[in-house]
């Protein structure tokens, strides 16, 4: 009896953590959720199938490689129930975080180890996992199914699941290959299965893949022959060691622990680590962090999977100890300490404003939802998200809210058939009037409708000669 009630405590304990993260990584609300331009052309692409056209290939990572767009359609059922509200990408996002940590919890209660509690907390109080939470896309949620994938392993799930998972942390950013030894040592452990395992590998990886193989096919190798053509990466071993340093610190910055404690409590998981697979874990994670100080800086987003491996892997070798809990319990006081010295602030740029500026304008554009649209927009400039100077004419966002309301928003190149031309200008610098651009030439002669602005944006509508 005393058994299962402390089970039960443990699973209401659980229930207690679930509860509780959603709010501390919403506590800004939405509009404390910038609205990057990755996550606009994402809304695009959801839009064309809101439309009920097909995507066959995903953003561009680099010249001319399209990864799949099998995100695209894992999010698109969160749409449909949303209504169209972008919103419900963002609630769909924490769901798929929230499960796989309940995952975790569970499955840590099942082996008898209630420390995987305060390991869960961990995660979800790092700065990094509260990040890749609440935005939606390819470039964060890979890091939820690397974490799963490892969970998979760890607990020693059905292998052909392992594989599924990480092939679909692979299909959403191929930066999480380098976890693809964690598998393949898995393969090689579990002895007298090697067919059947290859199998299931092969099968995980290739699937997500399809919409880009079957586009290949009708096409004709186009993909291929695109990428093939002017293949290019901007990741390079390089021995300037003070700039590639950078990877370290950021690592660690993201961890949301000094560079020095980091250390620590990576030297201290090697201590601790005992089983074979943890013991290989530990070393491909360690030599992660030395190739990271070899290379040429990266963006936040390509050491999220590294982040989540090192983490787990920290948190695998403390739940084994019975001081451990003690160790995570601190980490979990240091992180809540970060939460509450960092309050999320108000973005000018976020899903509740873009779609209030879509809002006013159909209210006083007075437009028909059989007119075709040309959307132009005018970005300000934000350091480490759009170039200094702005970019034009990025309007992916303003596409998406104006598909998704049922209004004829026209892709770029079917300008020249559009009947109202609007320009979304929310760099107060720029200067509208003296705008040369390709998109506008294609819309041809127009006269001014009506110039209106809301906060820091403003709206100029023309109708077409």
């Amino acid at each position: 009896m005393a058994k299962l009630a402390s089970k039960i405590n443990l699973k209401i304990a659980l229930f207690c953590i679930i509860a509780l993260l959603p709010l501390i990584w919403l506590r800004g609300g939405f509009k404390s959720i910038y609205l990057d331009l990755d996550t606009a052309r994402d809304l695009h692409e959801l839009s064309n199938i809101w439309i009920g056209r097909i995507v066959w290939v995903g953003p561009e990572l680099r010249h001319g490689f399209n990864i799949t767009p099998f995100y695209y359609y894992l999010f698109y059922p969160a749409l449909l129930i949303g209504n169209g509200d972008a919103r419900a990408l963002i609630i769909f996002n924490i769901v798929l975080s929230l499960a796989v940590l309940v995952w975790l919890g569970w499955l840590g209660i099942t082996k008898k180890k209630p420390a995987w509690l305060l390991g869960v907390l961990v995660i979800g109080l790092s700065p990094w996992w509260q990040k890749i939470s609440i935005h939606p896309g390819n470039g964060d949620t890979y890091a939820i199914f690397i974490l799963a994938s490892l969970i998979s392993l760890s607990f020693g799930k059905p292998f052909w699941l392992s594989s599924f998972l990480m092939g679909i942390a692979v299909a959403f950013h191929p930066t999480s290959i380098f976890a693809f030894p964690l598998l393949l040592h898995e393969w090689f452990l579990r002895k007298g299965q090697y067919l059947k395992n290859f199998i299931f590998i092969i099968a995980g990886f290739i699937l997500p893949w399809l919409p880009n193989i079957i586009f290949t096919i009708i096409t004709k190798g186009y993909w291929i022959r695109q990428w093939l053509s002017k293949p290019g990466w901007q990741v390079a071993l390089t021995s300037d060691v003070g700039n590639n340093a950078f990877n370290v610190f950021q690592l660690a910055k993201l961890s949301g622990f000094s560079v020095v404690l980091a250390l620590f409590l990576w030297l201290l998981t090697g201590l601790m680590i005992g089983k074979t697979k943890e013991k290989f874990w530990y070393v491909m994670g360690s030599l992660l962090i030395i190739l990271l100080a070899l290379i040429s800086p990266m963006p936040d987003r390509y050491l999220y999977g590294i982040l989540t491996m090192t983490l787990f892997v920290i948190v695998l070798g403390l739940v084994k100890k019975s001081w451990g809990g003690l160790v995570l319990l601190m980490l979990i006081i240091l992180l809540t300490t970060n939460v509450v010295k960092n309050p999320p602030q108000e973005e000018e740029r976020s899903i509740p404003v873009q779609e209030n500026n879509i809002d006013i304008f159909i209210k006083k554009g007075q437009i028909e939802k059989e007119q075709k649209i040309a959307v132009l927009s005018a970005l300000r400039g934000y350091k480490h998200i759009t170039p200094q100077g702005g970019l034009t004419p990025q309007s992916n966002d303003y596409r998406f809210f104006l598909r998704t309301k049922g209004f004829k928003a026209l892709d770029v190149w079917d300008y020249s058939q559009a009947e109202i031309l609007v320009l979304f200008i929310e760099d107060p610098q720029f200067d509208w009037e003296e705008w040369c651009s390709w998109e506008l030439d294609q819309f041809g002669a127009k006269k001014l409708r009506f110039i209106t602005k809301v906060g820091q944006t403003r709206m100029i509508v023309f109708d077409k000669i």
